[in-house]
């Protein structure tokens, strides 16, 4: 089938603007802190609505520098940048560690908010951006019988609003779920479980009684997550409102 071809239907600036928006409340409530924050433990930055990955100097970037990346994107989208934020300049974040990067509440970490909020629309772009290019290789781990039913379903969803909505939420939501781990419940694995939903149910409804098996397995099988299920599922059938 036509892995190649997947791409989301064109979204306007306002429609980016409106995912990215709902991404930000079911991640944090709209709170502005959440857009720069950096994790205990740690040894990255993580920006923006994609937790873009931002390492300092001393660090190994081992899962990339995808806000340099960002970055890029935003410049080439003609987004008038800070100079100390301009892709010429920027390669390592300038905060050594998550210590460093909350006593600071200078110029610097101001302008950075500015920018993460004045993107918004820009950010999901990039997302989609990612996401797309990264589709084909997505697609052909999943076992070859029902990769054809699991790339209509997906095709069904890349093509409305809300379908592309919910493909990058719940992507920031659970992650891609390109891990060999068994008990999996990222996108790849509920793209997966897609194929065993019932024939009646629509490609959203679908996707979500997919996700639904998947975190109430999850769920039982690790006693002490149990307790995030109830809000899991909430976010999960939202999709559905």
């Amino acid at each position: 089938m036509m892995a190649m071809a997947l791409q989301a239907v064109p979204l306007s600036q306002d429609a980016m603007l409106k995912i990215g928006v709902k991404i930000w409340h079911n991640e944090s409530g709209g709170r502005d802190e959440s857009l720069l924050s950096w994790n205990h433990g740690e040894a990255f930055a993580s920006l923006g609505l994609g937790h873009f990955l931002w390492y300092p100097k001393q660090s190994s970037p081992v899962h990339g520098q995808s806000f340099v990346d960002l970055i890029g994107f935003l410049s080439d989208q003609g987004v008038l940048l800070p100079r100390w934020l301009r892709p010429d300049v920027i390669k390592y974040c300038p905060w050594s560690d998550r210590e460093a990067f909350y006593r600071d509440h200078g110029p610097k970490k101001r302008a950075l908010m500015t920018l993460m909020r004045e993107t918004i629309p820009l950010q999901i772009q990039f997302i989609l951006n990612r996401f797309e290019k990264a589709l084909p290789g997505l697609i052909k781990t999943i076992d070859h019988a029902q990769r054809p039913l699991v790339q209509a379903r997906l095709e069904g969803l890349l093509q409305t609003e809300k379908g592309v909505y919910i493909l990058v939420d719940y992507l920031n939501f659970k992650g891609e779920g390109l891990s060999q781990n068994p008990d999996g419940w990222g996108l790849l694995q509920v793209l997966q479980q897609m194929a065993h939903a019932p024939s009646n149910l629509q490609d959203i409804e679908a996707f979500v009684w997919a996700a639904d098996v998947l975190l109430a397995h999850r769920a039982e099988e690790n006693p002490t997550e149990k307790k995030w299920l109830p809000g899991w599922r909430k976010r999960l059938y939202s999709y559905l409102d």
